[in-house]
């Protein structure tokens, strides 16, 4: 019910293609929007080096590896006063760059895979530590797997406010002080089955957590609003199993994991393992405390993930503790998933698995042949380059309809 004239919009895209959908939508709606000049990657070709934004909302790539190299962006202005984000994973590289355009009562918010929530990899948990202590982080939700047609994995949202301080000034939002606080929302367990592979959170599930947060901070309900609120209730309170506001120094006694289940009580799983499948079989590689490696095959890999972490899995990993899951494949057929479990538990397998862990480079699924792959990607970027030309046509029709024409 706001007014357009009111806000400025700016953005950035790195893909040609998705670019220009971003324009033709703000002008089919007559929005006018500063997407840059050019289509561009944020790292290299920041094109709002000055911007200071009241909100963002950003979807960046998940673990996006080798983004820099070693030498580049080191100094850069964005991560100032914080460790260099590591090379191998962009996830913390996201995070900074958002921070860094944010006004001083900016709010932002994004979804990231969970392992953004407790990795240590490379510095990682160094500069989550550092936003924390900077009391940056507002709220940090976690949400269920196949909510995505691209990804099986579980994700979680991050609201990053640069202003957690309570305020009453004229043209802000009334809302508590909430300083060295943070709210964790566990909605795992949220949103329903809309086909075998997809899952969507359903207008109760999205209305039940912006309350939750709403009502954390403070902000005053609508009449219509209120009937969502967490039992009835407009005043915040936490609930086992769903909600926990935390203070620091809880955090801190965490190790600083941002992973809502070590707060609200449920039962926590693996960051971004792939829920089970019917038909689909598992290879999984755990890397122990000894920095040994254990290999096994399996059906379901949070469940035997967390028979192997509670001393209920193999010999190995009791006397061994497990750390985390750096590589598995997927498979279509036990024989197969068997068959390639033998093979890496061979002297030249394991070294083969070391070798891409070391490289940031161990496979995520496995089985499909390089012939195939290479022809689905191509079939897929000429429908894209296709798609482009036909979206130049439709932004020049629609912007000429708007009085934009040449």
């Amino acid at each position: 019910n706001g007014n357009q004239k009111n806000i400025s919009i700016y953005g950035q895209e790195y893909t040609n293609t998705t670019y220009k959908l971003a324009k033709m939508n703000l002008a089919v709606r007559g929005i006018s929007g500063n997407l840059g000049n050019v289509a561009g990657d944020s790292f290299f070709k920041d094109q709002h080096p000055d911007l200071k934004a009241d909100f963002i909302m950003a979807n960046p790539p998940f673990n996006q590896k080798q983004w820099r190299a070693n030498n580049e962006l080191v100094d850069d202005a964005r991560w100032a006063g914080y460790p260099t984000p590591p090379t191998g994973n962009a996830n913390y590289a996201w995070i900074m760059h958002m921070i860094s355009k944010l006004s001083e009562h900016g709010t932002a918010g994004f979804v990231l895979a969970n392992g953004s929530m407790s990795s240590n990899t490379s510095g990682e948990g160094e500069i989550r530590q550092k936003i924390l202590e900077n009391d940056l982080v507002d709220c940090m939700i976690a949400l269920p797997g196949q909510l995505f047609y691209t990804t099986q994995i579980p994700v979680c949202l991050w609201f990053i406010s640069k202003d957690k301080k309570g305020n009453d000034e004229k043209g802000l939002l009334k809302r508590r002080d909430r300083q060295d606080e943070t709210l964790f929302i566990d909605a795992r367990e949220m949103g329903s089955m809309v086909n075998r592979t997809l899952k969507e959170l359903t207008n109760d599930d999205i209305a039940k957590i912006t309350e939750t947060y709403h009502i954390w901070r403070g902000e005053e309900l609508s009449e219509t609003t209120r009937s969502h609120a967490p039992r009835g209730n407009v005043e915040y309170t936490d609930i086992a199993g769903y909600c926990k506001s935390a203070t620091l120094a809880e955090i801190k006694a965490n190790d600083y994991v941002l992973t809502p289940g070590r707060y609200v009580g449920a039962a926590e799983i693996e960051d971004d393992l792939p829920a089970p499948k019917p038909g689909e079989y598992y290879v999984y590689v755990i890397k122990c405390a000894n920095d040994s490696l254990y290999i096994g095959q399996t059906e379901n890999i949070p469940r035997r993930w967390n028979e192997h972490v509670t001393g209920k899995g193999a010999d190995w990993t009791k006397t061994h503790r497990p750390i985390y899951i750096p590589h598995y494949e997927i498979f279509t057929s036990r024989e197969d998933a068997v068959a390639r479990e033998k093979e890496l538990k061979t002297t030249s397998g394991r070294c083969w698995v070391k070798k891409q862990i070391a490289q940031g480079s161990a496979r995520q699924a496995g089985g499909i042949p390089f012939e195939i792959k290479m022809s689905e990607l191509s079939q897929t970027l000429y429908k894209q380059m296709q798609q482009a030309t036909e979206l130049d046509k439709a932004i020049c029709k629609n912007l000429e309809a708007l009085g934009y024409g040449k």
